[in-house]
């Protein structure tokens, strides 16, 4: 492997690396929402 390739290869791994991490930590850190996700406590109308 060449100097250019391999250079090329460890900048690559590098920024694809920082933004899995970036969004990994995101996803980890943010806070939940107040609402619920549940589809049945946010009807109005019993079924």
């Amino acid at each position: 492997m060449n100097k250019t390739a391999l250079i090329f290869m460890i900048i690559s791994e590098t920024v694809i690396t920082s933004i899995m991490v970036y969004f990994f930590l995101k996803v980890l850190f943010t806070k939940p929402t107040p609402e619920s996700d549940s589809y049945s406590e946010n009807n109005d109308v019993e079924r």
